[in-house]
């Protein structure tokens, strides 16, 4: 069967949207490829707060005098331990990390306590 100009039409499109569609999975992959820790390490603006997340593995919050430290811990790409210094107290919280570009999103589930087990999430935008 000879090709119809409809079809030539229909493969041409194709053609073009796959040739788009590889050569935007070119620029993906690498930042695919960074950890998930460095993607979140930085500050970011929490509402008046701010947090500082280090290549070390330690973060410090800070919202007027009051200053908070810890620690952070990647499990897989999107889930984090999150392990909070506070009046002398460790507080182990597990969350998800969802990042993109300078924003974040942070779902903290409340490890005890009457509310445990309770998901909150916080929103962060990268400071420059």
């Amino acid at each position: 069967m000879a090709p119809t100009k409809g079809r030539m039409k229909n493969s041409r499109k194709f053609s073009i949207v796959f040739a788009l569609l590889l050569t935007l999975s070119a620029f993906a992959l690498p930042s695919c490829s960074k950890k998930p820790a460095d993607v979140l390490v930085g500050k970011w603006s929490v509402g008046a707060a701010t947090v500082e997340f280090r290549k070390d593995g330690t973060l410090t919050s800070m919202e007027n005098s009051h200053i908070a430290t810890g620690t952070f811990k990647f499990i897989d790409r999107t889930h984090m331990d999150l392990e909070m210094i506070e009046g002398g107290a460790n507080h182990l919280i597990p969350c998800e990390v969802v990042v993109n570009g300078d924003q974040a999103s942070i779902t903290m589930t409340v490890p005890d306590g009457p509310s445990k087990g309770e998901k909150y999430s916080v929103q962060l935008k990268r400071i420059k």
